[in-house]
């Protein structure tokens, strides 16, 4: 069981804390370093800093709100990008933040040989060493201090930028750009450092008491009152000494204090510099030793470090492996590098954080779940990605070469030590690692013609869910024989272990009783499982390999703009889903009277009658088969429309009608339409990665159009035959190939090394055999079926289908390549067989037939190897023509 941290710290604690991390070095040793490069108006390098900062800000507030746990950044990044990238985050962060602490006991020892002839490197270790101390008594004990100095700190900052604002010099601010604009950007990625401590209270999440609000809030608070105190203060500065005085002044309150308050005030404003640091300090101690504490305890770093004091509560070891390391770098590197080193990595890190947030939100990953969402996503991630790269090329070579060193150092450790010890997924296996898992198992995908285990019918529920009742009943329409599977999904952060989520629910018990009570009245079998698992997507892909599960029904995920920047919700199911796929968006409809179905000729308009007709038969309804075409649509156009539907109708058991309307706005067309029905029924999306990924397709934009409950079906690349039992008249049984084989276009070896090519070939010798003037309109269909699914199926061999209103009569095409081509754009096993039938929409039926019968040859041992083996002409048409004869004995 992993250790776990008291939560003792409210948004007070939460301000101040965050409040003193910025309140020290950013603002009581940085201005002159800083003005001797962006001139007397420093203060605009601060509030450059300052707004790029500001994205961090709302991108690890939410973080922080979904993992409110020891470990801040190395966290998120871990869970979202793996451990590799973890581990450089949380050793280049916990690196980061000793910098930036040392960096101010540093400072520290500056301020105090005001007061004493010490050496200002055994100050900043005596600082240090009682800041060990405290940290390990408790952070309550720690936050307590830490709000006494802050307050002391404001309200003497805020007395100093009064009296020095009435000395101001208006002669010293000119002039205003001496280095030019490039002078304020290098001094804004330089001063960066001074606001990274606002994130720092996100690494002690768990320790926050509601940490949905005031993390939050805390943060953002503190923000907004340091960017107006640092850009006041350090125009104090430099209103009263000279810029190009500053370039060495590690002491610059003090210093112009000197000017307007005298000896007494710069002693006194020395005195707030100090403590304003040991703020600082104290904050970099407390944050910098939870990374140890965090990255022991997901087997990161050696368990000596997750070791928590049972008398006080707090990482003894993780913090002083802190507190040597600080020791180490106080000792031995310079202040400005140091400065240049944090403010470096931390804008890499930040860059970390909002991919991050990419990642997690567009992995619909169900356990992901912030109390606090960061506004204008993802456009507040880009600017702060795109900000933080173009900072660090002002920064120089010496952080990118910080940065280059700590990306080398984590990956080091991790293939030394942490690969072998920790073998956690990811966010971002999550979001596109699937593709794997589909090739793994399209083989077995293939076999499930020949199984004989009871058909499923699997209803998933992933916790997002509006009515449990109507997707259930929608799930129950389509099991004929078999049984309905309701799987219930919980999707739990990688960090909490399995079995500490396995425990019944009040929404476990809820779907169960409701889908069991359905199936009841339905007369329908049903089995229930409760799955908790780190990754609910690959649960339910392996689930439903392992049962050969012939349906999926789920929920249409709601599709918000926001969430649409790396792809559409239902993208990766449409096109990687291991069997027939239905997406339910429910719209309150309780029976499915009125079936409207959007028919048009392709993979999937078979399915969508079918899946009509279950529902209608369900609830004793009608079916309307539904096409449109343009204003100017011709007769014959619309005769072809009815002699389609027709085809279709004799498909179905239940009374069915024809609507064809003419119309120029189908969105628009669908709203009114569907206002008279209770469901719509429409294929699956188009395959267009690029365009559906980021875009959604014309079949998500009607699914959001509808004004009824909708149902969008997509069957997978090897389904190319009616899912449900026909009446015996309508058989395949029934169907003879031969007379279609005699006829058939038939091509050995065709070259060509695009898919246009053969295309183009195929269109060709189809066209001779149906005698058309052009095989341009062939060759059209065959694009359009090929853009709307892939016809590539394992094996190597495309069976594809495509509906030519130009011809009279289907045809087969049988087709060898002389070379494998990419049918799929690099995402799957190359073609070199092609099964092709044409034809008109008159004729869809014997289509279907023909595609069924040649899907089962495909399966036959021999088939393939024997079409390569083919010679000639006459060969391949033998091959074809004895698997058509010998089917029945697969």
């Amino acid at each position: 069981m992993a250790k776990q941290l008291d939560r003792t710290l409210g948004f007070w604690s939460v301000y101040t804390i965050s409040l003193g991390a910025m309140l020290g070095s950013g603002i009581f040793v940085l201005p002159g370093i800083a003005a001797s490069v962006a001139g007397p108006w420093v203060c605009l390098s601060y509030l450059l800093a300052g707004l790029m900062v500001l994205p961090a800000v709302f991108t690890k507030s939410e973080l922080a709100t979904s993992m409110p746990v020891a470990g801040g950044t190395y966290v998120y990044v871990d869970r979202a990008m793996g451990p590799w990238m973890g581990t450089i985050t949380g050793m280049g962060t916990w690196l980061a933040l000793c910098s930036k602490t040392a960096f101010s006991l540093a400072g520290l020892g500056t301020y105090l040989v005001m007061f004493s002839d010490a050496d200002p490197g055994v100050f900043a270790l005596g600082v240090l060493v009682l800041l060990l101390g405290l940290n390990l008594m408790g952070v309550g004990k720690v936050s307590n201090i830490q709000s006494f100095i802050v307050l002391m700190c404001v309200g003497a900052l805020l007395i100093y930028c009064l009296l020095g604002a009435k000395s101001a010099d208006p002669e010293l601010m000119s002039p205003w750009f001496p280095e030019g604009i490039a002078g304020i950007i290098s001094a804004a990625a330089f001063l960066f450092v001074a606001y990274a401590g606002v994130t720092k209270i996100c690494s002690i999440a768990e320790e926050v008491h509601h940490p949905e609000r005031n993390l939050p809030l805390g943060m953002l608070a503190s923000m907004g009152t340091v960017l107006v105190l640092y850009a006041i203060v350090s125009w104090v500065i430099t209103a009263n000494v000279s810029y190009d005085t500053m370039s060495y002044d590690k002491t610059p309150i003090a210093t112009a204090a000197a000017v307007f308050l005298g000896s007494r005030g710069q002693s006194f404003m020395a005195g707030i510099a100090v403590l304003g640091l040991i703020a600082t300090c104290n904050a970099g101690v407390l944050s910098a030793s939870r990374f140890p504490f965090a990255m022991a305890r997901d087997s990161l770093l050696p368990g000596m470090f997750q070791h928590v004091s049972q008398r006080f509560g707090t990482p003894t070891k993780a913090i002083w492996a802190t507190g040597l390391l600080l020791a180490i770098l106080v000792t031995s590197l310079p202040v400005k590098e140091l400065a240049k080193l944090a403010s470096g990595f931390k804008i890499f890190l930040f860059c970390a954080n909002h991919l991050a947030l990419i990642v997690l939100r567009e992995s619909n990953a169900s356990w992901y779940k912030p109390r606090f969402r960061s506004p204008f996503y993802p456009w507040v991630q880009i600017v702060g990605i795109l900000g933080g790269v173009w900072l660090l090329t002002y920064l120089g070579g010496l952080a990118s070469i910080g940065i280059v060193l700590g990306i080398l150092l984590g990956t080091v450790w991790y293939f030394w030590y942490v690969r072998k010890r920790v073998d956690r997924s990811s966010a971002l296996r999550h979001l596109w690692g699937e593709t794997r898992l589909l090739r793994e198992t399209e083989m077995a995908e293939l076999a499930e013609e020949l199984t004989d285990q009871a058909p499923r019918v699997i209803v998933p529920f992933f916790g997002k869910e509006e009515s449990t009742r109507h997707l259930v009943r929608v799930g129950s329409a389509f099991v004929d024989v078999g049984i309905l599977e309701v799987v219930r999904l919980e999707e739990v952060p990688p960090q909490i272990p399995l079995l500490d989520a396995a425990e019944e629910d009040s929404t476990m018990l809820r779907i169960s009783r409701e889908s069991e009570q359905l199936a009841s009245e339905l007369h329908v079998q049903l089995d229930f499982h409760d799955v908790v698992t780190h990754n609910a997507k690959a649960a339910l892909l392996h689930h439903a390999e392992a049962v050969m599960a012939q349906w999926i029904v789920m929920d249409w995920q709601t599709t918000r703009s926001e969430s649409r920047l790396v792809r559409h919700p239902m993208a990766w199911w449409e096109n990687h889903a291991p069997c027939d796929l239905a997406m339910f968006k429910d719209r309150g409809m309780e029976r499915f009277v009125r079936i409207l179905v959007k028919a048009e000729p392709g993979p999937h308009d078979s399915l969508v009658v079918h899946a009509a007709d279950q529902l209608a038969r369900q609830d004793k309804g009608e079916v309307v088969l539904f096409s449109m075409v343009p204003e100017d649509a011709s007769p014959e156009q619309m005769q072809s429309g009815r002699d389609y539907h027709h085809q279709l109708r004799q498909l179905t058991r239940s009374e069915t009608k024809s609507l064809i309307i003419k119309t120029s706005d189908t969105e628009k067309t669908i709203g009114e339409i569907t206002r008279k029905f209770d469901l719509l029924v429409l294929g699956g999306a188009e395959e267009r990665p690029l365009h559906n990924l980021f875009f959604g397709s014309n079949e998500h934009r009607l699914v959001e159009a509808a004004s009824c409950s909708v149902l969008s079906l997509k069957t997978p690349r090897h389904r190319v035959h009616p899912r449900f039992e026909l009446p015996d008249e309508h058989g395949e049984d029934h169907f003879d190939l031969g007379p279609y084989l005699v006829g058939a276009a038939v091509g050995i070896r065709i070259r060509g090394s695009r898919k246009e090519d053969i295309f183009r070939s195929m269109a060709g010798r189809i066209g001779e055999v149906v005698q058309v003037g052009s095989a341009t309109g062939i060759e059209t269909a065959l694009w359009e079926r090929e853009r709307r699914q892939s016809t590539a199926l394992t094996g190597g061999i495309a069976l594809m289908s495509a509906t030519c209103a130009s011809i009279d009569s289907t045809v087969l095409g049988v087709f060898t390549l002389e070379q494998p081509v990419d049918f799929r754009g690099g995402g799957g096993e190359p073609v070199d067989v092609c099964l092709v039938t044409v034809a008109p929409p008159s004729d869809r039926q014997t289509q279907l037939w023909m595609l069924a019968r040649m899907a089962r040859m495909t399966l036959r041992p021999g088939f393939l190897a024997a079409m390569r083996q083919a010679s000639n002409v006459q060969a391949l048409r033998e091959v074809v023509r004895d698997a058509d004869e010998n089917i029945d004995r697969l």
